[in-house]
C-alpha cells in the first residue's frame, strides 16, 4: 500500500498507510524511519505514531510540493524492504504488591484466573513499544491479549506514582513521572524510564520489545534485581 504524505502545520509532514492492519502499519513505519534516516533526517525529527509517522522539518519551507515529492521518493523503497530492523529487548522488573496494584484484583476477577496465574501469564508476554507519548518517556505497549484488557477508569486518578505499570483498554503503559492518569494500576517498577541528563533520555524507543519480570517488595525497596 502506497503511503500518503500531507502537510501538517507549518513545519511538519504526516505520512499515513491506509488500509493496513496495526502490525503492518508499524512495520512500514519502522522501515520508513530507517530510510529517512539514511536520507539525512535525524532521529529526533521522526516521530512514530500508532498509524502514522510525523516528519519534523528543521528549516523554513518555501515549496511544500517539493518537500512532499522528496519524502515520497525516499519512501518508494519502503514497500520493497522486506525485513524489519532487529528489535532490542528490555527486561523491566515489576512489583505486584497490593499497595502498587490497586486495580489488579478487578482484572484478576474478570480473567477467571488466580492472581498467581494472572501474574505468571502477564510476565510471559512479549510487548512491543509502538510509540512514546502522553508524557516524556511514556511507552505505549502492544501485545496484551484480550483477556487482560480493561477499559480506562471512568474517573482518572489525580496522581499516579512514577513507575506505575498500567493497563488501558488493550494497551499497557508505564508512567515515567508522577502524573494524573486513568489507566488501571497493576504494579510498579523501580526502573527510571526517563532521565533528561542521559544521552538518550528515554529508556525505551518505538520498536523495542519489553518483557516484564516479577520482583518482591523487598527487592523493589532495596533496588536489587537482575534485568
Amino acid at each position: 500500500m502506497t503511503p500518503s504524505v500531507s502537510v501538517l502545520g507549518d513545519s511538519a509532514l504526516r505520512i499515513v498507510w491506509p488500509g493496513l492492519s496495526d502490525d503492518e502499519v508499524f512495520s512500514q513505519i519502522r522501515r520508513a524511519v530507517r530510510l529517512l534516516q539514511a536520507a539525512g533526517f535525524q532521529q529526533d525529527q521522526l516521530v512514530p505514531g500508532f498509524a502514522s509517522l510525523t516528519v519534523m522539518l528543521d528549516r523554513l519551507v518555501d515549496d511544500w510540493h517539493q518537500e512532499v515529492v522528496c519524502i515520497e521518493a525516499a519512501l518508494s523503497q519502503v514497500i520493497a524492504a522486506s525485513e524489519d530492523a532487529p528489535s532490542k529487548t528490555v527486561r523491566i522488573p515489576v512489583c505486584f504488591d497490593p499497595e502498587f496494584a490497586p486495580d489488579l484484583p478487578q482484572l484478576v476477577e474478570q480473567s477467571q484466573l488466580t492472581q498467581s496465574d494472572w501474574i505468571d501469564q502477564f510476565v510471559a508476554i512479549t510487548f512491543q513499544v509502538r510509540l512514546i507519548g502522553f508524557a516524556p518517556g511514556f511507552p505505549y505497549l502492544a501485545g496484551l491479549p484480550q483477556k487482560f484488557a480493561m477499559p480506562r477508569r471512568s474517573t482518572p486518578r489525580v496522581k499516579v506514582p512514577a513507575g506505575s505499570v498500567a493497563i488501558g483498554g488493550q494497551q499497557t503503559g508505564i508512567y515515567p513521572q508522577a502524573s494524573p492518569g486513568g489507566w488501571n494500576l497493576i504494579g510498579r517498577t523501580p526502573v527510571i524510564l526517563f532521565d533528561a541528563s542521559r544521552e538518550s533520555p528515554c529508556l525505551l524507543s518505538p520498536g523495542d520489545e519489553v518483557q516484564f519480570f516479577a520482583i518482591t517488595r523487598e527487592a523493589f525497596e532495596a533496588q536489587r534485581f537482575d534485568a
